[in-house]
């Protein structure tokens, strides 16, 4: 029920609203017009020469009279709610008096003093409720009531506004009634002094213009006496009078008197041209009657514009080093000539000008260009400099003219203020992280339908897109800052990979509708999500305080300076020093209003545990800010005795600070949680040991590889000899067999063979003979094999020839019956192969016993000390798989891990088990040489993540810079966000010594919690947390 009267209840006040606002509009309206219809009287009544006063006084009766009007119409309109349910009920006669009493019954209902029946109550409520049902109470009031006064009121504003543009002498009058101008006894008198018309005629004008405007004088004959002239001119006026004239004088509308000679008949007065008004001529005859001219005459003057000078290039503003040459280009114009141009720019809040062209008299227009050499100026690094240019013309009446161009600005490049702004972007990128792990969260899979499902992964992979590309756009940006450290860069570099990969996944998975999948993706994201908010968090921490540390060191810079400088005008007393002391204070001073700016921002933006509370109290209360300002007064003022005193107080002060800070910085934790550090530690000894075990591996292998090669040398010469002789039977066979091809060719069938006889030999015979040829190619190809000390592969070779040759002795027999060789010279080619075939036998002998002594090289127990080594180096090898697994599992809970590490231990892997074979094989030389390449590669990934842990202790790099360096956003004359100077004077905190020692032992804490499962009954909790957190 308290609902359904609270509804009620704010409607009547919408509707109480909507009637005050019309009715006061209503009352705002009338009084307004009634204004301007007064200010629109003053042209008539300066029309008639007359009514200045009246109308003054009339204005403020009107205006007095009418803010009491709308004061008690603003009080008279104003309702209650009980008014406005009366107003409701006259409007709408079909609900009776039921609001009124259902309002007033209400008030008693929420002030808990009820004294009626609730059942009767609600009842009255559900008829009210049904009736309001009914009937539009926003009809109550209508605006149409505003169209006519607001007419009425828009009529008259333009009218003013009219006259005010185009009506000669319209201001002047308004500005005479509302001054009471006229308000004195003589203009009493005068205004009510009865007159007559002065008609003037033949009208001689001549104007004298001034001499910087190189116009000639003009002289102008008859017309109506109106004047039209450059400011400054001297008008010369003549007219005849019809009647003899006393005397006479020009009055203007401004209410001056100019007298003027009369000479006969003829009158003549001279007026400067110094204000567009009118005028007209009054006289006075000899009888003491005032004549009057009818109509003012219109004296209009003609403006000398000030210059235009335009900034041609640059064209926009720019980012700028301290040795930079700017080319500017600009043109300029004036209607009577330039003067000069300059440039003015605005630095370290003073504004200064260089005098870049002049001209010689009546140049009315020029277009040139100026080199504006920035390494002159000693500007700061990280300033923001305004600058204009400013044409003067050659106005010496009422000028001169100034005009001015669009002003450009200049920021002096500063790699600084170029960190801080990449502190902003790595923000941005935070809270998006934030903004996005919040929308991942909020989703409640288990009530949500299959389309919205798919629905909502779309628009959680364009959220993803955005992180993707904020990654993007930012790592360009941090390979080229200085200040950035190494671990940021590399932390960017995996993040943006890591994201890409995700979101490849997501778009995979989101096209194959893949809904198991894509649950368990979001699992992953939000895992990734949750780490990569952790590790931002103490880096924009860390980054803000070590931003804060450089502007330190810049304070310790100007502070060393400066107590060189005064320590020099002590020994010299050098009057001289004393205004580079006082520019080096201003410096300084800069530098101090910036680090007390920042802060007081850090005081908001950094955790607890990161500030300490009474670091520098006394320089938050103004201590050293004050001994500074009393030293640059004393500096300015010279007075030498108190600077000296109050620079010692200030050095002292600012020391302490800077001391303070350092300390404070030095207290900083790291962006990697310490108990992953501590893990990380833990694997380091592993792999320290398994380097250790691997060189001792090594040096057991050494020893038996050096046996080796001891006895290889001793048997080297039996070897090569053995080959040699080898290689030269090898040659005594080729020769063989070409003598048994040269003698196979003329081998003919015998003249009695028939024609089967005959096309069997010729068949016969281009088999064997493709069978010699082929023997010496093989017998080719088992000397090349000889050559690469291939023993067994040439054995394999001479077996093939063995067998090819007793094959063709066994052909041999057949092929003959048919040919025409006698018994003789068959037993003769009988009898080479058969040579060769011995010769084949004795080189496979001479191969058997070369091959069988080179296995037995070294001895049974060679081979079985390098079987144990393979041993060895197989458990290492599990070990070095077991680190691996570890080392992956723990690099998933990094935010940025050593890249490298993961891959040199792969390559450990893969080395070792080539070193395992190679020492089963008994080879000890291969074995060797893969066992140290196993040690380099462990020996590489222990660098590595040392190399990573100097990365985390590492942080940006401080470059030497000005000493004042400003890194706010203002424009010149500040470096805040509005460009004004400032500081926060309440206490704030900065680290020290033991600032973080508990709270770093909480956060170990508190990420092991968060590294185990929620109660069920908190899983709410939680997902109602994260909640709040994006909203």
């Amino acid at each position: 029920m308290r609902i359904r009267l609270e509804k009620i209840i704010a409607r009547l006040r919408s509707i109480r609203r909507q009637v005050i606002i019309v009715r006061w509009a209503l009352g705002l309206l009338i009084f307004l017009s009634l204004i301007f219809f007064i200010l629109n009287w003053a042209w008539l009544t300066s029309r008639l020469g007359k009514g200045f006063l009246a109308l003054g006084i009339c204005f403020f009766g009107a205006f007095i009279l009418g803010l009491v009007a709308l004061g008690w119409w603003f009080k008279r309109t104003y309702l209650d709610i009980e008014r406005t349910a009366l107003l409701c009920e006259k409007k709408f006669p079909i609900l009776g008096d039921g609001l009124i009493s259902l309002v007033q019954l209400a008030k008693s209902y929420f002030s808990g003093s009820v004294d009626f029946s609730l059942v009767l109550f609600e009842r009255h409520l559900e008829q009210i409720e049904e009736k309001l049902g009914q009937v539009r109470l926003e009809e109550i009031i209508s605006p149409k009531r505003l169209l006519i006064p607001g007419m009425v009121f828009t009529l008259l504003f333009l009218l003013w506004a009219g006259l005010l543009f185009f009506s000669t002498g319209f201001l002047e009058s308004i500005k005479t009634s509302l001054l009471l101008s006229g308000l004195n006894f003589a203009k009493a008198v005068d205004s009510i002094r009865v007159s007559k018309p002065l008609v003037l005629y033949d009208f001689v004008i001549e104007y004298n213009y001034p001499e910087y405007s190189g116009i000639e004088s003009k002289r102008v004959e008859g017309g109506d006496g109106s004047l039209s002239g450059l400011v400054g001119s001297e008008v010369r006026i003549q007219a005849h009078s019809p009647v003899a004239l006393d005397k006479a004088w020009v009055k203007i509308s401004s209410g001056e008197k100019i007298n003027a000679n009369i000479s006969g008949n003829q009158i003549s007065v001279r007026i400067i041209l110094d204000k567009t008004a009118q005028y007209r001529i009054e006289a006075e005859d000899k009888d003491g009657e005032l004549w009057l001219e009818s109509d003012y005459h219109q004296m209009n003057i003609i403006l000398d514009n000030v210059p235009i000078v335009e900034l041609i290039f640059p064209d926009q503003d720019q980012v700028v080093s301290l040795e930079d040459k700017i080319k500017i280009k600009f043109q300029a114009k004036d209607d009577f000539g330039l003067e000069a141009i300059a440039l003015v720019f605005t630095t370290k809040g003073k504004e200064k000008r260089i005098q870049i062209k002049e001209f010689s008299p009546w140049v009315m227009e020029s277009q040139d260009e100026y080199e504006w050499d920035l390494s002159v100026y000693n500007f700061i690094a990280g300033e923001m400099v305004a600058y204009y240019l400013e044409a003067k013309d050659n106005n010496n009446v009422s000028g001169p003219g100034i005009g001015k161009s669009q002003t450009r600005y200049l920021e002096i490049y500063s790699p600084l203020k170029n960190h801080e702004k990449i502190i902003a972007e790595e923000q941005e990128l935070f809270d998006a992280l934030i903004s996005f792990l919040g929308r991942s969260i909020v989703s409640d899979l288990t009530k949500t339908s299959l389309v919205q499902f798919w629905q909502e992964e779309g628009e959680l992979i364009k959220g993803l897109e955005g992180i993707r590309d904020r990654l993007w756009g930012l790592k360009p940006k941090l390979e080229s800052d200085p200040y950035s450290t190494a671990l940021v860069k590399e932390a960017l570099a995996q993040q943006s990979e890591r994201y890409r990969n995700l979101l490849t996944q997501r778009r995979n998975s989101h096209r194959s509708q893949n809904q198991k999948g894509t649950i368990g993706l979001r699992a992953n994201t939000i895992e990734v999500l949750e780490r990569d908010i952790i590790f931002w968090d103490r880096e924009l921490n860390q980054q803000r305080m070590e931003f804060l540390a450089e502007l330190g060191e810049r304070l310790k810079r100007g502070e060393q300076e400066l107590s060189r400088l005064i320590e020099e005008y002590q020994r010299t007393q050098d009057p001289s020093l004393l205004s580079e002391i006082e520019e080096r204070l201003e410096e300084l001073k800069l530098v101090y209003q910036e680090f007390l700016e920042r802060m007081g921002e850090m005081s908001q933006t950094l955790a607890d545990e990161f500030i300490n509370l009474d670091a520098l109290k006394q320089t938050a209360s103004g201590d050293v800010y004050g001994s500074l300002e009393r030293f640059r007064q004393s500096v300015h003022d010279r007075d030498m005795g108190n600077a000296l005193k109050n620079a010692e107080d200030f050095l002292e002060g600012l020391r302490a600070m800077l001391s303070e800070l350092e300390e404070g910085s030095e207290a900083m934790g790291n962006s990697i949680p310490s108990e992953l550090l501590s893990q990380l530690d833990e694997q380091l000894e592993v792999l320290k040991e398994l380097v250790k075990e691997q060189g001792g591996l090594i040096g057991r292998t050494e020893p038996i590889y050096q046996n080796w090669l001891k006895q290889a040398e001793k048997t080297h010469l039996n070897f090569e000899k053995e080959i040699e002789s080898l290689r030269k039977e090898l040659n005594a066979l080729e020769d063989n067999l070409r003598s048994r091809v040269e003698e196979f060719r003329p081998i003919q069938p015998s003249s009695k063979a028939d024609a089967d006889e005959l096309k069997s030999f010729y068949q016969e015979r281009s088999s064997l003979e493709r069978g010699l040829w082929d023997l010496l190619r093989e017998l080719e190809q088992t000397k090349k094999l000889v050559e690469q000390n291939q023993l067994e592969g040439a054995l394999d070779s001479l077996d093939k020839i063995s067998e090819q040759l007793a094959e063709m002795d066994n052909r041999l027999e057949n092929f003959f019956k048919n040919s025409n060789q006698t018994q003789t010279e068959k037993q003769s080619f009988e009898q080479g192969i058969g040579s060769c075939q011995k010769q084949t036998e004795g080189l496979k002998r001479g191969f058997n016993d070369l091959i069988r002594a080179k296995e037995g090289f070294g001895g049974g127990a060679f081979l079985q000390e390098l079987n144990k080594l393979a041993l060895e180096q197989q458990m290492l090898k599990g070990r070095l798989i077991q680190l691996q697994g570890e080392l992956e599992a723990l690099f998933e809970q990094f935010p940025v891990y050593p890249k490298r590490v993961p891959e040199d231990l792969n390559k450990a892997e893969v080395k070792m088990k080539e070193a395992e074979d190679e020492l089963r094989r008994g080879n000890s030389e291969l074995g060797l040489i893969n066992e140290k390449e196993a040690k380099h590669w462990l020996e590489q990934a222990e660098a590595d993540i040392n190399q990573f842990k100097d990365k985390l202790k590492q942080r940006g790099k401080r470059m030497p810079a000005p000493v004042a360096m400003p890194i706010g956003g203002g424009r010149p004359g500040g470096f805040g966000k509005e460009g004004s100077f400032g500081f926060r004077d309440e206490e704030f905190k900065l680290p020290g010594k033991e600032a973080n020692r508990e709270p770093v032992e909480m956060r170990k804490k508190i990420l092991k919690a968060m590294k185990e499962g929620s109660p069920k009954e908190y899983e709410e909790l939680n997902r109602d947390y994260y909640k709040r957190l994006v909203q």
